[in-house]
């Protein structure tokens, strides 16, 4: 689509070069019920605000399923209104195995696209990759995903002090991992690589089928993360935090503000202080530790079921609000139904 609005595409086949294109003159597009496969490029490339994907099919698709670009304003945080949902999404990145693609990639040029109620699976890389702000990933479930990579998620994002305010909650995490015996970087469910900051990982289940140097989620050395309510099971870790150079010296003020991207973004603008409060304090609060990061993160109420380890670093337990986090050795008895992948905890447990 080059130029529409209030336009509703249904029910249709398509393959070849990029499935459908929406282009920032475009708006209040939905696409519903199609099917889109065999794509040498992306699936659906969203360039545009309110567009809304529904119940499509997306598969065998050379880059990713779906890539969101520019959607919403960054700088006053102006939502995308970009919603996809209900849709089921398989075996992207056929043309590459770069781990940049995936299913569903969210540019750092996003804001507030929701993702619910979605089937990810049989990915050799990513199920989602995220950068912008203000995400909503909910009630998703993610199956063979990263069956092929290393270091990286079913849900991956890294390397940002300036991507608050995404909330990933109520999704189902299995079968996790390579196919493949290794002793290599792990792979997640969930991924906050290289100090990635400010978001929310809640109410989560992922069972990682004791695949080897598998866990359910890793922060890496990032602040104002929030870890909270997940179920973990039959993963080498349930929880991995660590410090990666956080104690070390360097000018962590030019670090944060150039490869961490905090000065790519207004953050004390009336817009960013409103939303994202914290983010005002930063650096202030690096200066306050000796010009140092400060690894403030929540890991609370979190339940684990047959993880052999849970690994986190010094500096990250002295730093982080580390409570009430729960191991059950290896009864399975107190989930409703684990055979069939029912993993929610019993009122009796």
């Amino acid at each position: 689509t080059t130029s529409a609005d209030d336009s509703q595409v249904r029910s249709f086949n398509t393959k070849g070069g990029n499935g459908i294109y929406i282009s920032g003159s475009s708006s209040d597009i939905t696409i519903k019920n199609c099917t889109l496969s065999h794509i040498g490029m992306h699936g659906i490339y969203i360039e545009t605000k309110n567009v809304t994907i529904d119940g499509c099919v997306i598969y065998n698709t050379g880059w990713d399923g779906i890539y969101c670009d520019n959607c919403g304003n960054r700088n006053t945080l102006t939502p995308s209104n970009v919603v996809i949902k209900n849709c089921d999404i398989s075996n992207p990145c056929r043309n590459t195995g770069n781990n940049a693609y995936g299913g569903i990639i969210l540019s750092k040029n996003t804001v507030d696209v929701t993702i619910k109620n979605n089937l990810i699976h049989n990915c050799e890389n990513n199920g989602i990759r995220y950068g912008g702000n203000g995400h909503q990933i909910f009630n998703n479930e993610f199956y063979d995903v990263v069956t092929q990579t290393v270091d990286a998620g079913a849900i991956y994002s890294g390397r940002s002090w300036a991507e608050y305010g995404t909330v990933i909650k109520h999704n189902f995490f299995h079968d996790i991992g390579p196919d493949y015996s290794h002793n290599d970087y792990l792979s997640l469910a969930t991924f906050w690589d290289d100090y990635q900051s400010g978001g929310e990982f809640s109410n989560n289940i992922a069972v990682m089928n004791n695949y080897r140097r598998s866990a359910g989620i890793q922060v890496g050395a990032g602040v104002d993360n929030i870890v909270k309510g997940n179920t973990f099971v039959a993963g080498e870790i349930d929880f991995q935090g660590d410090s990666r150079d956080a104690r070390d010296n360097r000018d962590w003020i030019t670090y944060i503000q150039s490869t961490l991207q905090l000065a790519t973004v207004p953050y004390n603008s009336a817009e960013w202080v409103a939303k994202y409060p914290q983010m005002s304090t930063l650096l202030d609060r690096v200066r306050a530790n000796g010009y140092k990061p400060k690894l403030e993160n929540l890991i609370a109420d979190n339940f684990t079921v047959d993880c052999i380890q849970t690994k986190i670093t010094t500096a990250m337990k002295e730093d982080a609000d580390i409570r009430n986090n729960i191991k059950a050795g290896k009864d399975y008895s107190v989930f409703v139904d684990p055979e069939n992948l029912d993993y929610r905890v019993t009122k009796e447990a």
